[in-house]
Protein backbone atom coordinates (compact mmCIF):
# COMPACT_ATOMS: atom_id res chain seq x y z
CA UNK A 1 0.00 0.00 0.00
CA UNK A 2 1.22 3.44 -0.89
CA UNK A 3 -0.86 6.54 -0.27
CA UNK A 4 -3.00 8.52 2.12
CA UNK A 5 -5.20 6.73 4.65
CA UNK A 6 -8.81 7.78 3.99
CA UNK A 7 -10.36 9.64 6.89
CA UNK A 8 -7.08 10.10 8.80
CA UNK A 9 -5.63 13.52 8.06
CA UNK A 10 -1.87 13.50 7.58
CA UNK A 11 -1.49 9.71 7.73
CA UNK A 12 0.35 8.12 4.80
CA UNK A 13 1.29 4.50 4.21
CA UNK A 14 4.23 3.08 2.29
CA UNK A 15 4.23 -0.61 3.17
CA UNK A 16 4.07 -4.12 1.78
CA UNK A 17 7.39 -4.28 -0.04
CA UNK A 18 8.41 -7.67 1.41
CA UNK A 19 12.06 -8.48 0.71
CA UNK A 20 12.29 -5.56 -1.74
CA UNK A 21 11.87 -2.87 0.92
CA UNK A 22 15.44 -1.56 0.98
CA UNK A 23 15.78 -1.81 -2.80
CA UNK A 24 12.54 0.08 -3.41
CA UNK A 25 12.92 2.64 -0.60
CA UNK A 26 14.24 5.48 -2.78
CA UNK A 27 11.50 5.09 -5.38
CA UNK A 28 8.80 4.76 -2.74
CA UNK A 29 10.10 7.85 -0.97
CA UNK A 30 10.00 9.82 -4.21
CA UNK A 31 6.43 8.74 -4.96
CA UNK A 32 5.18 9.48 -1.43
CA UNK A 33 6.85 12.91 -1.43
CA UNK A 34 5.13 13.69 -4.74
CA UNK A 35 1.79 12.62 -3.27
CA UNK A 36 2.27 14.72 -0.13
CA UNK A 37 3.70 17.88 -1.72
CA UNK A 38 2.20 17.83 -5.24
CA UNK A 39 -1.10 16.03 -4.64
CA UNK A 40 -0.35 13.07 -6.93
CA UNK A 41 2.42 10.66 -7.85
CA UNK A 42 4.09 11.67 -11.10
CA UNK A 43 6.95 9.18 -11.20
CA UNK A 44 4.84 6.01 -11.10
CA UNK A 45 1.24 4.85 -11.43
CA UNK A 46 0.33 3.85 -7.88
CA UNK A 47 -3.44 3.75 -8.29
CA UNK A 48 -3.68 0.02 -7.61
CA UNK A 49 -1.69 0.50 -4.38
CA UNK A 50 -4.03 3.12 -2.89
CA UNK A 51 -4.97 2.16 0.70
CA UNK A 52 -8.66 2.87 -0.02
CA UNK A 53 -8.79 -0.24 -2.22
CA UNK A 54 -7.75 -2.40 0.72
CA UNK A 55 -10.38 -1.07 3.12
CA UNK A 56 -13.44 -3.10 3.90
CA UNK A 57 -16.43 -0.91 4.47
CA UNK A 58 -17.21 -0.56 8.15
CA UNK A 59 -14.17 -2.32 9.62
CA UNK A 60 -11.98 0.77 10.02
CA UNK A 61 -9.15 -0.92 8.17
Amino acid sequence: MVGAVPGVRGCWLATGHDEWGVSNAAGTGLVVSEMVFEGEARSADCGALDPKYFLKEGNGM
